[in-house]
């Protein structure tokens, strides 16, 4: 069934930028939005996708390869309150 609206500029972006990222077309990404909205109705919340979780732990995580985790000691009690006594 064919559907046609019209959306803000700044929504369409958002909506290229995410399926490009799924590499999906537009068309396709909004068609599996609605799917996937559709085929869980009263559902409270939405379900994960764990491979958009992946993604966006991998984005965040670029460039800290080189770095070292700091000592065990920043992270005490003493350290984190040490101004509030």
């Amino acid at each position: 069934m064919p559907i046609s609206i019209e959306l803000k500029p700044e929504v369409e972006e958002c909506l290229s930028r995410e399926a490009s990222a799924k590499g999906l077309s537009v068309e396709e990404y909004v068609e599996d939005l609605i799917e996937r909205q559709v085929s869980r109705p009263g559902e409270g919340s939405p379900r994960v996708d764990m491979e958009e979780v992946d993604r966006v732990l991998d984005a965040l995580s670029q460039g800290s390869e080189g770095h070292s985790a700091p000592p065990p000691e920043t992270y005490t009690r003493a350290s984190i309150y040490l101004e509030h006594n």
